[in-house]
């Protein structure tokens, strides 16, 4: 990894002759998994290019490391591995499908933040393509999810990715499922209005937050969460005190009123920070980067 950085460093023997261009001849599935591992974890990542490493690794015999390798490909939105990542979703290993589907949202989101220019842009050799492979992307997921012989669960993350197209159709999709009475649709309904940000869906979020059902008030939590909904605040602070609500429940409660970022919420996110508990503690440091993300300030 550290070659990869300096130029004047060679590749390690044992990598160089099999990266970037037949990366999987000489390593182990093992050593595959470490190296992919070190990737995800690395800090200088977002410094280096390892997607053509990554692409090799798509068609890897193990699934383990085909999973490990589309996963990190989400730092990676380029409109090349939307066809490859389309294909993943028939591949043989059920998690693997998954985690592709989860990744063409990617492509849906860069596509609708790269919106079309009033007038002529120099960026819009950039964004053109980007938007090209969004809406390619949407059009596959929409197929996919209204596939009743795909699994449930399938159609379930392709709902979910599909959500950060603004498009109506996909609105009517979420609202489809919502109103539907398959209890599992309606979670991925409610995670698809956070990733959709639609202000429609505000009241339904505000709503669920006070659900009985523990995993519908997680979901709706982090749809506030993302949607940066201020008048979920309130709830999200008493969650946030709480000894006893549900640990997930807290942690992203916490978490929400960081992405939220409201003056209200510092003070506690701060206290939170130096709580004896430290998954506690762990969870409002992370929430306080984004509150300073989100109001422009450094801590």
């Amino acid at each position: 990894m550290q070659s990869t950085l300096n130029t004047n460093r060679r590749y390690p023997s044992r990598y160089r002759p099999s990266w970037p261009m037949r990366p999987t001849a000489h390593l182990s599935t093992e050593e595959k998994l470490r190296l992919l591992n070190e990737i995800a974890i690395a800090e200088e990542r977002f410094l280096a290019d390892y997607s053509a490493l990554l692409e090799a690794f798509l068609d890897d015999n193990a699934p383990e490391v085909r999973l490990a390798a589309i996963r990190l490909l989400w730092e990676y939105p380029e409109p090349r591995f939307v066809e490859r990542l389309i294909a993943k979703c028939d591949d043989p290993s059920f998690d693997v499908r998954l985690a592709a589907l989860d990744v063409l949202g990617r492509h849906i989101y860069e596509g609708e933040a790269s919106e079309e220019p009033a007038d002529e842009s120099p960026w819009e050799s950039i964004t053109a393509p980007l938007r090209t492979a969004s809406r390619r992307t949407v059009a596959f997921l929409v197929c996919f999810y209204r596939n009743p012989d795909r699994p449930l669960e399938e159609r379930r993350h392709a709902l979910e990715a599909a959500a950060f197209s603004r498009s109506p159709e996909v609105g009517a999709l979420i609202e489809e499922a919502y109103h539907s009475n398959d209890r599992e649709l309606q979670l991925s309904a409610i995670a698809a209005m956070g990733h959709n940000g639609d202000s429609r869906w505000s009241p339904i979020v505000l709503r669920e937050i006070e659900n009985p059902d523990p995993n519908v008030r997680i979901e709706a939590v982090r749809a506030a969460g993302e949607m940066g909904l201020k008048a979920a605040v309130p709830t999200l602070m008493r969650y946030a005190r709480r000894t006893s609500v549900p640990r997930g429940l807290r942690f992203w409660s916490i978490f929400a009123l960081g992405q939220i970022g409201t003056p209200s919420a510092l003070p506690l996110l701060e206290r939170l920070s130096v709580a004896p508990d430290q998954e506690i503690a762990t969870t409002a440091r992370t929430a306080l980067d984004e509150w300073y993300y989100v109001n422009n300030e450094s801590d």
